[in-house]
């Protein structure tokens, strides 16, 4: 007996395809992009100095918010001195927690190959951007939309 095909089922040869990309990685000009590919390197090197740098800071940030509180008698004032003193090294914290996520986040895109290109609008980061801020995902005017939104 034979079997017959419905058909709305898709035969196990279709290929399924893949939702479009949203963002297209647009060409740099040759210039720029000889000029990115010798310091990738250079960047990659200086991502990971920060990185560690950063989570070195952090430890020891910690560690000392952690440590045994020694003002057990003080006075109020004191008190309160300390708690907005620990309130601002956390918020220090992640600050310093959000870059180390943006210095991964580079550091993948060195690796894949999308390293310089915008998450947004897939336009590059100017090559000034990257030597300014080497963990920076977005363009400029892509950035400059963000703070808006956030404002």
């Amino acid at each position: 007996m034979k079997k017959m095909k419905s058909p709305n089922i898709k035969s196990a040869k279709t290929k399924v395809k893949e939702p479009a990309k949203a963002k297209v990685v647009k060409d740099r000009p040759k210039s720029e992009m000889k000029r990115l590919q010798e310091h990738v390197k250079v960047f990659k090197e200086q991502l990971l100095k920060k990185k560690q740098s950063l989570t070195n800071y952090l430890r020891t940030e910690l560690s000392e918010l952690e440590a045994a509180d020694k003002h057990h008698l003080a006075d109020l004032e004191e008190m309160a001195s300390d708690t907005h003193d620990t309130d601002s090294v956390c918020e220090i914290m992640a600050v310093g927690s959000d870059t180390i996520d943006q210095i991964d986040r580079a550091l993948v895109r060195i690796e894949d190959g999308t390293y310089g290109a915008c998450e947004d609008c897939g336009d590059h980061i100017s090559f000034e951007r990257l030597e300014a801020l080497p963990f920076a995902t977005l363009c400029v005017n892509c950035k400059k939309k963000r703070e808006i939104l956030r404002s």
